[in-house]
């Protein structure tokens, strides 16, 4: 496993990425900035509105093809999305006070994500 040296990084984070993939992905981010305690290191959790890939959703929005070579990760959880593939933002709140509790500092919002 590599080693990363955190001496200069003042935050780290997971981007451009479906908001369950985060929910995923976050419990091993956060246990490797833990690992690192004396260092005062903000987590960053910044989701994607939408349930598929950035590659596929980049692909449909410029009439292309999504077979790209990169793997797709597509949530299939209708409840959290409309009939588009967008995120309700009520959805989004619920996956971002679980990113709080696993110890997100900063939330935003990546591609798709509006201020509505």
């Amino acid at each position: 496993a590599a080693t990363v040296e955190m001496h200069f990084l003042t935050n780290i984070g997971i981007n451009c990425s479906a908001p369950a993939a985060i929910s995923a992905a976050l419990p091993f981010l956060a246990e490797e900035v833990l690992k690192h305690s004396s260092l005062s290191v903000g987590i960053i959790a910044y989701g994607n509105a939408f349930k598929v890939t950035t590659s596929e959703w980049l692909a449909t929005e410029r009439g292309g093809s999504a077979d790209d070579g990169f793997s797709r990760f597509q949530i299939n959880l209708p409840e959290d999305y409309d009939e588009n593939g967008v995120i309700y933002p009520a959805s989004y709140a619920k996956y971002a006070a679980e990113w709080t509790k696993i110890g997100a500092r900063v939330i935003g919002g990546c591609c798709g994500c509006s201020p509505k």
